[in-house]
């Protein structure tokens, strides 16, 4: 409807910059009263999509009004598809995006139909016009591209943020056009030089008949389109949105014939060019079922069986993995106890392997990063409080040294957090050396540590507080830093079940902690 609602604009006596830039108007404020106060307003006007956005829009919607001159509205949908082929040139240079043979495929017929139908309205023999054509389809697929790689557009979480987003780049769109008439407009009084049509007299500004109508396009169909478009190409990608548009073209045919205006020419040429247009877009979406969730859920694909779902979880371990330890390879397969062959195929996904090998990365990686602190290499928090829970449940007596490093804010803001990490890391290694055989050992988090002695009672634990103390009292040696380091420790300690369980045994080891500590 949009499209042959173009081509009643082209008849008009009206400007057609002006009345783009009222419908852009009145579509981008419609989107604002719907969308609510959030996040991602500045970072959208920031964005540099957001500006090409804005002028592919503006030659996107010149280029189509120029074509009405000289096509009808249908036959500018049918040959516009072209703008697939664009799109697809556009994600694998841009994108590097891989595709399956059965898209490309799909492309065959939709060439030659557009071909076919160019040659059937005399396009080919007009250079100027064929041209324009190409041109046309190509900023089409290159303003959709844009959206499609929007950072903005890709981080919005609700319904408001897609609203708020989108007008937000419509508005963009309309602060272009504005310029572009006032400097057309400028140029045409200093200069005497005629503009023709871009620049708007002012009974065309007046015009109130334009103005209603750009208003109506602007708050119903643009507004609605522009939101759709956003969401859509965000979800399945420039061309697959493209070939899922499909049925544009005729219902194009059916309300140009509704209006009154003279439609495609049902010719048996243009009726096979149509078919090999539609069919081809309608190839490109069938195999783009492989590739995109949205068309999965039109077209039914399987749910993913058992052994997929298991290798896609081995995949993110892998990638949790190379995360915890910067990107080492080496490390990374160690501690999942498969080589470092195994862990790039499961990364790239190309390659299967058999659940023993999964079960592998599965074990390895909860007893070495998902258990561990990853600048000390102790328990983390979690396990640390697996471990004390578990000894509750079982009525297993315990006493906990609740540790908190002193002077280590000043180690990080005079030698940096680097030096700092060190530290941890010197403090870890002092107790794993003396107290790994007979406790748990843990970094809570910061400069918070914790043992765990088993079958303790408080008075023993009491005993050995002044032991650890003085284990970490003891300076420290960093290589890069020429004084050596000093920190201590305040630590605060509790038992089970003496002192209770749970959280509370926690919270008493701490306020023991801070008493020692003043």
């Amino acid at each position: 409807m949009t499209n042959v609602s173009f081509r009643l604009v082209s008849e008009l006596d009206i400007s057609h910059i002006l009345f783009i830039c009222q419908m852009t108007l009145f579509s981008s404020l419609t989107l604002l009263m719907i969308s609510k106060p959030g996040d991602l307003s500045l970072k959208t006007l920031k964005a540099p999509a957001t500006w090409g956005i804005g002028i592919t829009f503006i030659i996107d919607q010149a280029l189509f009004l120029v074509m009405m001159g000289f096509l009808t509205a249908t036959v500018a949908v049918f040959i516009g598809k072209l703008n697939i082929i664009f799109s697809l040139m556009l994600a694998v240079i841009f994108n590097k995006r891989k595709f399956y043979k059965g898209i490309l495929i799909g492309t065959i017929p939709l060439v030659l139909g557009a071909v076919y139908m160019m040659d059937n309205e005399g396009v080919l023999s007009n250079i100027h016009l064929f041209t324009l054509v190409v041109l046309y389809s190509f900023n089409l697929a290159a303003h959709l591209f844009l959206i499609e790689i929007h950072d903005t557009n890709n981080k919005t979480l609700c319904f408001s943020d897609d609203t708020r987003v989108t007008a937000l780049v419509i508005g963009v769109t309309n602060m272009f056009f504005l310029s572009v008439i006032g400097l057309l407009f400028l140029v045409e009084n200093l200069y005497n030089y005629d503009f023709g049509d871009l620049t708007p007299s002012i009974g065309q500004a007046l015009n109130t008949k334009a103005f209603l109508y750009a208003a109506f396009l602007g708050i119903v169909l643009t507004s609605f389109t522009r939101y759709l478009e956003f969401v859509s190409i965000r979800k399945v990608k420039t061309e697959y949105f493209l070939a899922l548009s499909v049925i544009s073209p005729v219902l194009t045919y059916f309300f140009e014939k509704a209006i009154g205006f003279d439609a495609i020419s049902l010719t048996f040429e243009n009726s096979m060019a149509a078919s090999l247009i539609l069919s081809g877009c309608l190839l490109i979406v069938v195999f783009g079922r492989k590739e995109s969730a949205i068309l999965n859920m039109f077209f039914g694909r399987k749910r993913p069986s058992k052994k997929q779902l298991k290798q896609e979880v081995a995949r993110e371990r892998v990638i949790a993995t190379l995360i915890y330890f910067k990107d080492d390879m080496e490390q990374a397969s160690k501690a999942l106890g498969v080589s470092v062959n195994i862990v790039t195929h499961v990364l790239d996904g190309t390659k299967e392997y058999a659940d023993s090998t999964l079960d592998k990365i599965r074990t390895g990686f909860s007893n070495n990063v998902e258990s561990k602190d990853p600048v000390t290499g102790l328990q983390n928090r979690l396990m640390f409080m697996t471990k004390k829970n578990k000894s509750e449940r079982e009525n297993i007596p315990y006493s906990l040294m609740f540790i908190d490093l002193n002077k280590f804010k000043p180690v990080n803001d005079t030698y940096g957090h680097d030096v700092g990490d060190m530290i941890l890391k010197g403090v870890s290694d002092r107790l794993h050396n003396a107290y790994a055989h007979e406790a748990e050992i843990s970094r809570l988090g910061g400069d918070e540590f914790c043992l765990l002695f088993y079958k303790m009672n408080l008075e023993a634990a009491l005993q050995r507080k002044e032991e650890v103390e003085a284990l970490i009292a003891t300076p420290f040696d960093v290589g890069g830093v020429s004084e050596l380091i000093d920190v201590s420790a305040s630590i605060g300690c509790s038992s089970f079940p003496e002192d209770g369980k749970g959280e509370d045994i926690m919270k008493i080891a701490d306020k023991r902690m801070y008493e020692n500590k003043g």
